[in-house]
């Protein structure tokens, strides 16, 4: 009996301890949403964001910011303002919107290297 109990109750909520691939796609990357809030691109057309510390108080001189984003379904406009909104009140010093080394690695992606000043 005790068993049987044990194994209805295992059933009813082991499930609520499972998420599916729906579950885990509703709930955003925390990495992605602080590159949203650092660059203003939306963190579905962030693929990968490398800041240079400057979010965290710290910022590592001459090291560029890298956002690696799908070419074809970021905002235009994001993207132009992503390295007035990186550096903020420093200043930007250079912004490149590049094609990757290797694009066949990650087809659709590219990256924005922006330096501040």
């Amino acid at each position: 009996m005790k068993l049987h109990a044990l194994a209805l109750l295992a059933a009813i909520s082991l499930p609520a301890c499972v998420q599916t691939g729906a579950e885990k796609a509703a709930r955003p990357d925390p990495a992605m949403v602080a590159a949203e809030a650092a660059t203003g691109v939306s963190a579905e057309n962030i693929v990968a964001y490398s800041g240079n510390g400057a979010g965290l108080g710290v910022v590592i001189a001459g090291l560029p910011d890298i956002l690696f984003y799908k070419s074809a379904t970021t905002d235009k406009a994001q993207l132009k303002a992503a390295p007035a909104r990186i550096c903020g009140g420093r200043g930007v010093a250079a912004a490149q919107d590049m094609d990757l080394e290797h694009p066949e690695q990650l087809p659709g992606v590219r990256k924005l290297v922006v330096t501040c000043k």
